[in-house]
């Protein structure tokens, strides 16, 4: 039963998907010499980018050239990195491995001496190659979210609580100062995602409810139940007030939420086995997906999925749509960079 609804959905795909007729281009081609692209964020200008890989190290690329301008090494795992406002550098968080846990009480001066678990925010110049840290904090909390502008760090951490439960939490903390908790949960979230400006996130946990909380006055703005296992995707759209949400039935469907209206907009019924949201247009146009080894994105003007690329090696990891929507960005497991251009009529 399952195969014949794998090719039904199979069939569904290529009857109501508008293939795009945009030209691929292989970027760059295994760059880090076996590892995987965890992040890529374009420069506001759109003319330079960087990619953040498995082997800690930072590339800052040429659109034009398409050559590294810099390379960053760090002794930690990276994270998020971003260009800043100024554009002279780029900001990364890196956290270092996790914390020796010991079922024995020690005394403090054998503690102070054992690794600590460490997250920290660097501002590395790009025209002198300096990394200087600007905050961080010898504590397991793990950095999930950064604003540029504001250079405030989001972070998530969990602490014991009464009854043998454990409590999940996040915190905001800026390069001056650290706010106290914002939100506590007796769960963890299985999907977080920020708006653009980092002021709402959107948590989506294990029994398959969202809410969205606004990280400025620490109130719950909406709530959603979904299916149980809705962990498959969720994002927002750049104007901060609409988000999509993917639930984890055999047969998908994709939710539009509303915010400020408080509801949930008119769904759509998608294809069969999709993975993740990867990616959302800076003007909201288009929302990508995995599916299989294809790369398909909706289209909320024309009102239907299109297919960026089609059957490929290797899966799709990281997708990132250009600063002025003309192209995308998108990197495989395999560590190679691809450029999708995005026809005029389509933008």
């Amino acid at each position: 039963m399952r195969f014949v609804l794998g090719w039904v959905a199979l069939v569904c795909l290529f009857t109501a998907t508008a293939s795009m007729v945009g030209a691929q281009d292989l970027f760059a081609k295994d760059v880090y010499d076996g590892g995987c692209v965890l992040d890529i964020s374009f420069e506001a200008p759109g003319k330079r980018f960087l990619t953040v890989g498995t082997n800690r190290k930072v590339y800052v690329w040429d659109l034009q050239t398409k050559k590294t301008l810099r390379t960053f090494s760090f002794s930690e795992r990276p994270g998020f990195a971003a260009f800043s406002p100024s554009g002279k550098s780029i900001i990364v968080t890196v956290r270092a491995p996790k914390a020796l846990r010991l079922p024995i009480e020690l005394p403090k001066r054998v503690v102070d001496r054992l690794p600590v678990a460490q997250w920290r925010v660097v501002e590395c110049d790009l025209a002198s190659g300096m990394k200087k840290t600007i905050c961080g904090a010898k504590t397991e909390e793990i950095p999930v979210g950064f604003n540029v502008k504001s250079e405030t760090v989001v972070l998530y951490g969990a602490r014991p609580a009464p009854f043998n439960e454990t409590h999940y939490y996040l915190k905001i903390r800026t390069i001056k100062s650290t706010k106290e908790l914002v939100r506590v949960w007796k769960q963890p979230f299985n999907v977080m995602a920020f708006s653009q400006d980092h002021t709402r996130v959107a948590l989506l946990f294990g029994n398959g409810l969202i809410r969205i909380v606004d990280l400025q006055t620490e109130q719950v703005l909406f709530a959603f139940q979904l299916d149980a296992n809705a962990d498959s995707g969720l994002a927002f759209l750049p104007d901060g007030n609409r988000f999509v949400a993917i639930s984890k039935e055999e047969s998908q469907i994709l939710f539009f939420g509303n915010i400020a209206k408080k509801k949930i907009e008119p769904s759509r019924r998608l294809l069969y086995s999709l993975v993740g949201i990867n990616g959302v247009s800076k003007d909201g146009r288009f929302v990508a997906f995995r599916w299989q080894q294809r790369l398909v994105a909706w289209d909320f003007k024309a009102g239907q999925a299109k297919q960026f690329a089609g059957i490929h090696p290797a899966r799709w990891d990281i997708i990132e749509f250009s600063p002025c929507n003309t192209f995308l960005m998108a990197a495989d497991a395999r560590g190679n960079l691809y450029q999708f251009k995005i026809p005029a009529h389509d933008r």
